[in-house]
């Protein structure tokens, strides 16, 4: 009788701890499912992009993929912007018509023609005031009647008379009583004044001139009186010149063609008794 309470009471405690796994092994598998069907919210919530989530991941997910649609959204705006902004102006454009006013122009610069009031003032300075203005000699030249000089910085040569120099008829002797070079004359004296300015470039005394012009062109451009076109007779090669006034200052233009200044002109400035 013993024997069978003992086995009795084993078989019950065996029984006890059989349903005590089982509700063990119960309570784990439904811990399982729990996680399993968050792990499947998770997954669903970052493939639908939901507003509410059960886990960290894919509350970033949510945030990465919302931040993503902002900027495109930003994107496509500003694009949109851009292209309704080009279509705007292309319209004004339409619009507006095209006068002499506004339209884009290939207009050459304008070309400022004027005297060279420089040049002119060198007529009337002495030998010492112009060597200050133009730098140093470079050259000396026997002419009609007297003597021209080079100067450096210079648009022609600068003349004086003879007397200018020394008394006509006693060229300059050195020491040993022989008669001095050319290039070793004393300077002209300084109560002398430059009288005439010859061998000048066209476009030295005309500035901004670039093509032949007629006399006329030049006395309404420039601003001088043409007294005179005349036969040049051949001096220094020319068959005509022409003759300005400026002031005192006499405008004397050798050319080829009567009437016609050309780039390769001559100029003279001869100053007026």
């Amino acid at each position: 009788m013993r024997k069978i309470c003992l086995l009795s009471l084993t078989l019950a405690s065996l029984t006890a701890i059989l349903c005590a796994c089982g509700n063990t092994n119960t309570a784990t598998d439904s811990e399982n499912k729990k996680e399993s069907s968050q792990t499947t919210v998770s997954k669903s919530t970052s493939t639908n992009g939901k507003t509410e989530t059960s886990t960290t991941n894919s509350e970033t997910v949510k945030r990465t993929e919302t931040s993503s649609d902002l900027n495109e959204t930003e994107n496509t705006s500003e694009t949109n912007a851009e292209i309704a902004e080009t279509e705007s102006s292309s319209e004004l454009s339409a619009e507006i018509p095209v006068t002499e006013d506004n339209k884009e122009t290939n207009a050459e610069p304008v070309i400022n023609h004027q005297l060279n009031l420089d040049l002119l003032s060198d007529i009337g300075l002495n030998y010492d005031e112009i060597a200050g203005k133009r730098g140093k000699r470079l050259d000396i030249f026997s002419d009609a009647g007297g003597f021209s000089y080079l100067f450096k910085n210079g648009s022609g040569t600068y003349g004086w008379p003879i007397s200018a120099v020394y008394e006509e008829g006693n060229w300059p002797k050195d020491a040993n009583g022989n008669f001095i070079k050319i290039e070793d004359l004393p300077k002209p004296n300084a109560e002398k004044k430059c009288g005439i300015i010859k061998n000048i470039k066209t476009e030295n005394l005309l500035l901004g001139i670039t093509d032949v012009m007629t006399v006329s062109e030049i006395e309404k451009i420039y601003g001088i009186k043409c007294v005179d076109t005349k036969s040049a007779d051949g001096w220094n090669g020319w068959k005509y010149v022409s003759t300005f006034l400026y002031g005192d200052i006499e405008i004397n233009i050798y050319t080829n063609e009567e009437g016609k200044i050309a780039l390769d002109s001559e100029v003279d400035l001869l100053k007026k008794d």
